[in-house]
């Protein structure tokens, strides 16, 4: 009963001053405790006022308090932090902070909360890396001090959670978020805040990983648990983005509107949460055509923010965006970009040009993977503006924008994890796309090579970006003066992490998951992960040549290319957008570009290709054959056709992007056969004119990979697939289809003893074709050769595998995941995968 509090601390100020005068030295902590009842109140004007009050008198005293100056700093701090004045919430926790270093040891427990509110207080002001800094220290002290259990710590994840959330790194947040959970769940009753808290952040990952039904199922949870009216409407809000995607717009709009109503009745009209609801109902009223409304809701939220936060903020330069966004959708490309300029000012710390022309320097950017979202708006908007003009200053000035936009997307997927990699790639393609196609048409209009060359780099950016990565990854461990004993370490922290991913798979995958055994398993996990992100860290501040190796952005070039490539070969390299293709051609004598509009039909024809290829029916042969005949013809007119006088005679190299990556070259036809009657034998495939390999990118076709030859010439597999009680139920677990097993590969036997009889090694075949085997042997060959079955596994690339003979082994279960490869120590030089 707070008022009853506040009543006996009132009539025991009032006795204290009239017995002892206002410097008592007890007031100060009466004063205090006023504070605090008011602060629970929600009474925040009250609280500061009690609190500065207990700061004068201590102040005041000859003989000073440290220790309370210390908190009474840090509770004012708090009440500034909770009416958004950061700067001055900022300044107090650091006098709070600077008092406490005096007195304290460096591993007190007090020091867990100071960091706790510096942490949260960096990552409202976007600090994200000095937030994690001091997240780090209160976790270190919260660990030594009371062990992993420990229930400061979930909030301490929480925090983290939310951080790798604004990093994009959804793996890492999705980490950290459930290890919090685990937390509150030993220590807090169900219905505790934090829970909800927790579950609501559960939702936003799975949201952004695009599994909608959980997403809905997490944030259910939070909702029936909540009852604290700012995380009500931030629940609400997220049901509302949900029902959006899912374009179910009346369920939408009506959770927005639940969201501000609750905000502006509960919080107050001027509260930032109350700018997050007209925000996002804004962004919505655009998306579906409201345009009056849209507006409106826009500039409220900007002055909200502005009110809240100042300029430098990225909600501020949030705002600023989607009304860039809206002018934008209304042609009105110049007061766009004006409103983009003043996002990326609002982003940036250190930068205030007004000139359209001017960007940043990258060199001085924290990285924020919200400051791509204005430059993106900016660079369309120009190229929009060149399209009204002609200007060619225009269409120069949207190039650099994409350009700055590409080198944030490489800095900021530095410090992602190899899941959220992929995701970022995929959500940042047209970025590179449109790259393209402006480094294209300022070649076709100013001749100028240059852009040519540029097109092409970013065409090779846009390109296994991951497995590039992965790759660099594994070079500067090797090459990048790490000790040989830290490698070791590393080798067997990622071992180890991976072998718990696959427990953790394969539980959650089984008919009676057992969530014991997960919850023992994700939180080894947890614990394996920092003590890897801890290992990295000390490599990339210690080892100059490991990290230069890292985060080498170099791409090859096309003169480069051109010298390395033979008289009789061609490199065509495709990138794919929406509604253009890219064809690049590199022959020693000449380089050359084309772009070519598609539409459905060629997406459509690419999957019916696909379906033709791995469906043969026998009921439908003449149908079969004219389709596969027509579309095989047409794609081979849109893929090869507009480039055959550069690539006639020559062996081909192809670069295949996005959806091209499924289908074999080979089978395209150059003419059209008579389609009446079925003859597949004599079409006029591509293979009988031309040899074609494939690769990822140039980069990693031409990179120099360091292996050593081993003198041992070939190490092939044939496995035997060969039923019986225990391999059956194995395959049909792993392929997810009670009672399917792998049938048998007819020649994989015939295949490798043929391959015997040209070439030296080790030829393994039936009961000794193991994963075991395949393991202790690999690394001691040049070329390694499988004929076997592989299980793609597209939703979690990571757990497609290659299967050996199942023989129950102890030690290996015979499946190759993906993850696996990537902790052999290798030196082949060449993998054959002969595979259905």
């Amino acid at each position: 009963d707070y008022n009853d509090a506040i009543n006996y601390s009132n009539k025991s100020i009032k006795y204290r001053i009239e017995a002892n005068g206002e410097n008592d030295t007890i007031l100060a902590d009466t004063y205090n405790n006023l504070g605090i009842f008011y602060f629970y109140k929600g009474n925040y004007n009250e609280a500061l006022k009690y609190y500065h009050k207990a700061l004068e008198i201590s102040m005041l005293r000859k003989i000073k308090n440290d220790r309370a100056i210390a908190t009474y700093f840090q509770n004012i701090g708090i009440i500034y932090a909770k009416r958004g004045n950061f700067d001055k919430a900022n300044e107090y926790f650091n006098k709070n902070l600077h008092i406490n270093r005096k007195i304290l040891s460096n591993d007190d427990p007090n020091f867990g909360s100071i960091y706790m509110n510096l942490g949260r207080l960096n990552h409202v002001l976007q600090k994200l890396d000095n937030s994690l800094n001091y997240l780090d220290s209160a976790e270190n002290i919260y660990l030594q001090k009371f062990g992993k259990d420990y229930v400061k710590l979930g909030i301490v994840y929480l925090n983290k959670g939310n951080i790798y959330y604004d990093k994009t790194d959804f793996n890492k947040a999705l980490m950290y978020y459930k290890n919090a959970l685990n937390i509150y769940k030993l220590n807090l009753t169900p219905d505790h805040p934090n829970i909800s808290k927790v579950y609501n952040n559960l939702g936003s990952v799975y949201n952004k990983k695009g599994n909608y039904e959980k997403a809905l199922n997490y944030y259910q949870e939070s909702l029936s648990t909540c009852s604290n009216p700012l995380s009500k409407t931030i629940i609400l809000r997220n049901f509302a983005k949900i029902y959006n995607e899912l374009k179910q717009f009346n369920q939408a709009e009506k959770y927005y509107n639940s969201a501000i109503k609750i905000a502006k009745n509960e919080l107050g009209k001027e509260h930032y949460e109350s700018g997050h609801g007209y925000l996002a109902y804004g962004e919505f009223c655009i998306k579906n055509g409201n345009d009056s409304t849209a507006l409106f809701l826009l500039k409220n939220a900007y002055n909200i923010y502005l009110e809240n936060f100042g300029q430098k903020n990225p909600n501020v330069a949030n705002a600023l965006t989607q009304i860039g966004n809206y002018y934008y959708i209304h042609k009105d490309f110049l007061r766009s970009i004006k409103y983009y300029q003043q996002a990326i000012i609002s982003n940036v710390y250190d930068f205030n040009d007004t000139n359209f022309y001017k960007n940043p320097n990258l060199e001085n950017i924290i990285l924020d993977i919200n400051l791509l979202y204005p430059l993106l708006g900016k660079a369309k908007a120009f190229y929009s503006l060149y399209s009204e003009s002609n200007n060619i200053n225009d269409l120069k000035e949207s190039l650099k924008c994409y350009d700055l936009a590409v080198k944030l997307i490489e800095k900021v997927r530095d410090y992602l994890s190899k899941e959220s990699k992929y995701t970022l790639t995929e959500n940042v393609k047209n970025t590179y796309d449109n790259a393209i196609k402006i480094s294209l048409e300022l070649y076709k209009t100013t001749k100028d090579k240059k852009y040519l060359e540029t097109a092409f780099e970013y065409a090779e950016k846009s390109k296994s970006a991951v497995l590039l990565a992965s790759i660099r990854d594994v070079d500067a461990i090797k090459f990048g003066d790490i000790p040989e004993t830290l490698q070791n370490i590393e080798k067997e922290i990622n071992g180890k992490i991976r072998a718990y991913d696959k427990l953790v798979y394969d539980e959650k995958n089984s008919e009676n998951p057992d969530s014991v055994k997960i919850n023992l398993w994700e939180s080894k996990l947890f614990d394996m992960n920092r003590e890897y992100d801890s290992l990295i860290s000390k490599f990339e501040k210690n080892h100059k040549q490991y990290y230069s190796l890292k985060y080498d952005k170099n791409v090859i070039s096309a003169k480069t290319i051109q010298k390395k490539l033979n008289k009789n070969k061609a490199l065509i390299e495709y990138t794919v957008s929406d509604s253009l293709l890219f064809i690049f051609v590199i022959t020693s004598e000449k380089f050359s570009a084309f772009e070519l509009p598609i539409d459905s039909t060629f997406f459509s024809n690419i999957e019916k290709l696909r379906k033709l290829l791995k469906n043969v029916s026998l009921k439908n042969l003449n149908v079969d054959f004219r389709d596969y005949s027509i579309i095989s013809y047409q794609l081979y007119k849109d893929l090869i056709k507009p480039v055959q006088n550069l690539i006639t005679g020559k062996d081909l190299v192809i670069i295949p992007d996005g959806i091209l990556g499924y289908i074999p070259f080979e089978a395209l036809i150059s003419k059209l056969p008579d389609i009446k009657k079925v003859d597949y034998r004599n079409l006029f495939y591509l293979i009988k004119n031309y040899s074609i390999s494939y690769s990822y990118s140039a980069t990693l076709l031409f990179k120099d990979y360091k292996t050593k030859t081993t003198g041992n010439e070939v190490l092939a597999f044939a496995p035997t697939y060969e039923i019986t009680d225990k391999t059956e139920k194995t395959q049909s677990f792993v392929l997810n289809k009670p009672g399917y097993t792998l049938a048998p590969i007819k020649n994989a036997k015939t295949e490798i003893n043929n391959i015997n009889e040209i070439f030296d090694g080790k030829f393994l075949q039936d009961l000794d074709a193991t994963e075991l085997n395949f393991k202790t042997n690999a690394n001691n060959f040049d070329v390694l050769h499988f004929a076997m079955h592989t299980i793609i596994n597209d939703e979690n690339p990571m757990y497609s595998k290659m299967v050996f003979t199942l023989d129950n082994d102890s030690v290996e279960d015979g499946f190759l995941n993906t993850y696996e490869i990537y902790n052999l120590d290798l030196n082949a030089r060449l993998v054959v995968l002969s595979a259905c």
